[in-house]
């Protein structure tokens, strides 16, 4: 196992989901590829006094439901995820993807339907837990960014480890430039840092430049 995985699993833990002795925590498991950075989670929460349960769940299973199940069976509400949300004290959704496609023979309406059921999970989860989502770099995403798996994985754990302190008023005056644009330019990748909840993240979004402040 890549002993990075640990060391983001202890971050998440202590700094973004901030566990505490006694607390309850759901792990949602998102494909195979998420299960080093589970394990790594499931470890950390046992160790600050927590009580995690995992949770498996798959593009695979979702589009089983969404090819052959009824039009009841699509727009019923999954009990024991909502039920997970009102239990949980604290959420980590830790996503891997292997195939972006996988949904790409279902229309549009039924994946409509199904993603308006999931949003009263995901509301129940804002608005109830302390919550900490995961991108995880896979074989799909190094293909899209168009280079090797390893040297993603070590793009996105810099990015993770990165620590910024001593530079903080720089990024907060690029912060507040950006804040005072006024026109958008095309969209473009770009990787983002942010200080949230008393450390910082980091992510890669689609994101549109600035053209006229």
């Amino acid at each position: 196992m890549d002993r990075r995985w640990n060391k983001l699993g202890e971050i998440l833990v202590k700094n973004s989901g901030r566990v505490k002795p006694g607390e309850k925590v759901m792990i949602a498991m998102v494909e195979p590829e998420a299960f080093e950075l589970t394990k790594a989670v499931y470890q950390e929460v046992i160790k600050a006094g927590g009580y995690p349960q995992v949770q498996v769940l798959s593009e695979e299973f979702k589009h089983s439901l969404l090819k052959f199940g009824s039009e009841v069976q699509i727009k019923h509400e999954p009990d024991l995820e909502m039920e997970g949300m009102k239990w949980a004290d604290v959420y980590f959704g830790l996503r891997g993807a292997h195939n972006f496609g996988e949904l790409g023979e279902i229309s549009a309406d039924k994946i409509a339907t199904h993603q308006e059921i999931m949003g009263r999970v995901s509301t129940e989860r804002w608005k109830n837990t302390r919550w900490v989502l995961c991108r995880i770099p896979t074989e799909a995403f190094a293909v899209q960014a168009n280079c090797d798996l390893p040297s993603l994985l070590d793009m996105f754990f810099d990015a993770c480890f990165f620590d910024p302190s001593d530079k903080r008023e720089y990024y907060d005056k690029i912060v507040n430039k950006l804040n005072k644009g006024k026109k958008m330019a095309q969209s473009q990748k770009l990787c983002v840092f942010r200080y949230f909840m008393g450390g910082w993240i980091s992510y890669i979004v689609f994101s549109a430049c600035i053209k006229e402040f």
